[in-house]
């Protein structure tokens, strides 16, 4: 069987649209989001048609189709024998689904940089009567197609005071899944960090395991993460180099942009537990960030992070780490 071509960003304008007043378009379908469909035709420019409207779909390319409840299929789709119904024709099976089933019709892209999906976020205070400075910058980056989710933070927070030390707080964190249809499999992680205030002027982390994808749509993302990682952290203000093996535990949660004006959720919860040595140290770092749009593709952002170590290296290292900041941001 020969495989459904992928829909790219653009291609001919051949699927076919009907509507039940007996219209018959001809064009490019771009999406179906928001129970809308926008349709780019040669003669009108691009319709926006609305879905309980539309009685048939036919595209020689492949496209993703989200059902109510989160399932995803992909293949390309004409019309099922049955009325107000749709074929889903990909390499092993047909199935068939109703339209009012249907929440998201989108092309499979070709290009990487058209999976790629985040946010830059950046604030910045100064307070005239002591001199004090804080920026922070923050970036956010997905990658998603069928199996593989990749996902890229990182972060810097710098203070500067007069008569004061400045402190600087920088980390990053690459994490990539690969998924089957029961939402199960691997994941590889790591990070590198650094926080004088808790001890270390480097950590890195490497290591992976089985992750769990309990939501995974359009709109939701719920996943469970569970490995072994080697933590190796240089302390301040020392030439000790300590390194461990730590027990994994994550559950993240990201709900994105539904709507033109709702806001972005990302929200994450790490738990790192030694089993390497004779402690039962452990460290857990919690993540907030909520974002709202306010014209266009910029947004404000509010976020809450917290790093909490039970046993820190280095004398004098804080256990608690709270960071609250405000900035606008840029989503792509």
């Amino acid at each position: 069987m020969f495989a459904a071509a992928p829909a790219a960003a653009e291609h001919p304008k051949t699927d076919i649209v009907t509507t039940n007043d007996g219209s018959t378009l001809y064009g490019e379908i771009l999406q179906l989001q928001y129970a809308t469909l926008h349709l780019k035709t040669d003669v009108a420019g691009t319709l926006e048609i609305e879905w309980r409207k539309v009685t048939s779909v036919t595209s020689q390319y492949e496209y993703k189709v989200e059902l109510t409840g989160g399932d995803r299929r992909y293949g390309k789709i004409e019309p099922a024998d049955e009325p107000l119904r749709m074929k889903i024709i990909a390499d092993s099976d047909t199935q068939e689904v109703a339209l009012a089933d249907i929440v998201v019709l989108a092309p499979i892209e070709h290009g990487v940089m058209q999976r790629i999906s985040g946010s830059i976020n950046a604030g910045l205070t100064y307070t005239q009567a002591n001199e004090a400075l804080q920026y922070n910058i923050d970036l956010d980056a997905n990658y998603r197609d069928r199996k593989n989710y990749v996902t890229l933070s990182a972060s810097s927070i710098f203070n500067d005071q007069q008569d004061g030390e400045s402190s600087e707080q920088r980390q990053m964190a690459l994490v990539a899944s690969r998924v089957s249809q029961g939402k199960f499999g691997p994941f590889a992680a790591a990070g590198r960090s650094s926080n004088p205030s808790q001890g270390f002027d480097s950590r890195t982390v490497l290591g992976g395991g089985v992750t769990r994808l309990f939501i995974e749509s359009s709109r939701r993302l719920l996943a469970f993460n569970l490995g072994i990682v080697g933590n190796r952290e240089n302390v301040v203000d020392s030439t000790d180099q300590d390194s461990s093996t730590e027990l994994l535990t994550a559950l993240s949660y990201r709900r994105y942009k539904t709507r033109s004006h709702s806001p972005s959720i990302v929200t994450s919860l790490t738990v790192f537990t030694d089993i390497s040595g004779d402690t039962r140290r452990y460290r857990a770092d919690f993540n907030f960030n909520l974002g709202w749009k306010l014209v266009q593709d910029f947004t404000v952002n509010f976020q809450i992070t917290n790093s909490y170590d039970s046993e820190p290296p280095g004398e004098g290292a804080n256990k608690n780490n709270w960071v609250v900041v405000t900035g606008i941001g840029y989503t792509f």
